[in-house]
């Protein structure tokens, strides 16, 4: 007897063991950039309301069935899902802020696309904009979008910092003048649109949908419903001031008049979960300190 419950003891600490490090492994999103990695943040405030929690999920469940991504990895505050090399992460940094990132790590690419990296990323993070742009249409929310590259690739000079632009102002000059340029301390500085937008040259947030994979997802929205590798972790909310300093343009876009949610309580609601055993709390609440402390610098400010 004594043997058999040693062997579950140690069954179970191998299984809390790889628990956390598939958890670790699967959270691999740095505040950040990399040098090696390219980066585009589509930063979305909200001036007039705020994003709930069951909002939140809804936009999640709404990316997650527009494709069949390779994985996808969720918590309270945000989803990571990877296809290929490209990672797309939609992240809630606090009730007025979200932010849709797609990066890539040019080490791993396996073809020609590492000399225009987003070439990868595009059809995927336009899948995320796109669903969020068409759920927010849906519930007549004001928002502010600006979208701010990372990475030397996207500008012309050298040591230039992040900049925030407003999205419909960028895809204007882009269609109009067939530049964007801006200045810094005095210094003009050019975005290099050849790396921001590789193939399609959208004049319009309309025309970014035209960019998204075509959907794989043969089985449709039960299957990716039903699927159980999808972790939940509860990290509590939390203020961030700490980031890399972006610089930032005029803001104007407001796709939809002044329309203030009504606050829901319900929309606000998690649906409920199969109750967790005192072991599963436990070891997910080890897991939840280590990456607290990972998710502590990731908003871009």
């Amino acid at each position: 007897m004594l043997s058999i419950l040693n062997h579950i003891g140690n069954y179970q600490f191998h299984s809390a063991d790889h628990q956390i490090r598939c958890q670790l492994q699967a959270l691999h999103w740095t505040s950040l950039p990399q040098p090696d990695e390219a980066q585009i943040t589509f930063k979305i405030a909200f001036p007039q309301s705020c994003l709930t929690r069951g909002e939140l999920f809804e936009l999640v469940k709404r990316t997650s069935n527009a494709y069949r991504w390779q994985y996808q990895y969720e918590w309270t505050h945000g989803v990571l899902f990877r296809i290929e090399a490209a990672k797309i992460a939609i992240i809630k940094h606090d009730p007025e802020t979200l932010e849709i990132s797609g990066r890539i790590d040019n080490a791993i690419t396996d073809d020609n696309s590492d000399m225009v990296p987003m070439k990868s990323v595009w059809p995927y993070l336009s899948i995320a904009l796109t669903a969020a742009i068409e759920y927010f249409d849906e519930l007549s929310s004001q928002y502010i979008i600006r979208i701010i590259p990372f990475g030397n690739i996207f500008y012309a000079e050298k040591n230039a910092l992040p900049r925030a632009f407003d999205l419909t102002q960028l895809l204007i000059s882009n269609d109009i003048l067939k530049r964007v340029t801006y200045r810094d301390n005095g210094i003009l500085h050019h975005l290099n649109l050849l790396q921001l937008f590789p193939e399609l040259k959208p004049k319009t947030l309309a025309e970014i949908d035209e960019m998204k994979a075509k959907s794989n997802n043969s089985t449709g929205k039960e299957e990716n419903e039903s699927r159980n590798d999808t972790m939940f972790l509860n990290l509590p909310e939390r203020s961030y001031n700490t980031g890399r300093r972006v610089s930032f343009g005029s803001v104007k876009c407001i796709p939809q008049p002044l329309h203030k949610m009504e606050a829901d309580v319900e929309l606000d609601d998690v649906p409920n979960e199969k109750p967790k055993t005192q072991y599963e709390i436990m070891v997910d609440n080890y897991v939840n300190l280590i990456i607290d402390e990972t998710m502590q610098q990731v908003k871009i400010s």
